[in-house]
């Protein structure tokens, strides 16, 4: 995926990336019916940091989303994202939040310790009224009442899937006849009570957020900046979430495909029986394509409009498929595969979770709809 257009030691970073998720992240996850706790995650954070990948100071580019700018940088992060994802999902995505809320933090002036990052509403992205605001589409009165009970602070709460410790959050608030700003709110505003119905991702918690307006920090920033800065860092999630979902779904094909050639029945291995090679070769092709889009992503500017329209269209389409293909490959192991111990019940589990956060595959074709619309008017 790495094209040298900048000069960035890409094949050593890598190296300790794979080093990295071999020899340490993996054997914490080797137990998949008991998820990591807390305190491996925080040990496995601080490794991350030594290894330069979780940019908390200016780590020369190298650093996950530290310099989104580049293309090379860019594909240099969802190059990393991959092997963790393969190793632990929950892990792999924990790091991306903390690495894109250390991106929004730069551009906002603020002090990234502890802070993590929430995109979505009360319900996810407002239908067609967070897009109509993010391609400066004029709204219309039903999209400024969707806006203020998604994103306001007066009803509702948001979810939050992330890993402690963390001490603040990071969110847009839509702000009646000013439009979208970023607000960051101590934990002890925000926090209600645990979400037990996360489904997948075990290693993290499901955070219900219930934000109080009383107890708020706004952070002043022009509303065109709000919009660009909100349409990057959704770019950024939608391409990380799809390179976490490929690095999963890589890990149960490779264990579906190991069983599948040891595995015999009826005096051959089951990898010769034409059901089961259909099944694997499903996922390959899953694959195969996910890379292409990744590829094609990471060559997107993200605060761009035309990239949102582009990431999100990936995510639509990309997600459902990767989902089928995990579940595929657990069936190669017929009832074995749905076990708790087996890992590729964890990771179809882990992949439903990816495929509904941050916009589900029906809220993300509603958005790509209005950009469509949008670009036919122009013409």
């Amino acid at each position: 995926m790495i094209s040298h257009e900048v000069s960035l030691p890409v094949d050593e970073i890598l190296e300790a990336v794979e080093r990295f998720a071999r020899e340490r992240v993996a054997p914490m996850a080797v137990r998949h019916e008991q998820p990591m706790t807390a305190d491996t995650v925080a040990q496995l954070n601080e490794e991350v940091v030594q290894l330069g990948l979780l940019p908390l100071e200016d780590c020369g580019g190298t650093g996950l989303w530290e310099d989104s700018a580049s293309p090379t940088a860019r594909r240099l992060g969802l190059s990393i994202l991959q092997p963790l994802s393969r190793a632990s999902t929950g892990f792999a995505w924990q790091l991306q939040e903390r690495a894109l809320a250390l991106w929004l933090a730069r551009r906002l002036d603020l002090d990234g310790t502890g802070l993590v990052v929430v995109t979505q509403g009360r319900y996810g992205l407002a239908r067609h009224a967070l897009a109509r605001y993010l391609f400066g589409t004029p709204l219309r009165a039903e999209d400024e009442a969707m806006l203020d009970d998604c994103f306001g602070t007066a009803t509702g709460t948001r979810l939050l899937v992330a890993a402690d410790p963390w001490w603040r959050v990071l969110m847009p608030v839509w702000r009646k006849g000013l439009g979208m700003q970023w607000v960051c709110f101590a934990r002890e505003a925000v926090e209600s009570g645990r979400h037990e119905h996360l489904h997948g991702l075990d290693e993290l918690l499901g955070i219900a957020l219930m934000p109080q307006s009383a107890i708020e920090a706004e952070l002043p920033s022009p509303i065109q900046d709000t919009r660009s800065l909100m349409s990057g860092v959704l770019v950024l999630q939608a391409a990380g979430q799809l390179a976490l979902a490929h690095g999963a779904l890589r890990r149960a094909l490779e264990i579906a495909s190991e069983y599948a050639g040891q595995r015999r029945q009826g005096g051959v291995r089951i990898d010769e029986h034409p059901a089961v090679q259909a099944l694997l070769t499903d996922a390959r092709s899953v694959l195969a394509d996910t890379e292409v889009w990744l590829s094609r992503l990471a060559a997107l500017e993200p605060e761009a409009p035309p990239s949102l329209n582009e990431a999100f269209l990936a995510r639509a389409s990309l997600h459902p498929r990767i989902c089928g293909a995990a579940n595929a490959c657990m069936q190669v192991l017929g009832g074995t595969g749905y076990m708790r111990d087996c890992g590729v019940e964890k990771i179809v589990r882990d992949c439903n979770v990816l495929r509904l956060l941050h916009g589900t595959p029906v809220e993300l074709h509603m958005f790509a709809s209005v950009f469509s619309v949008n670009e036919a008017s122009a013409v």
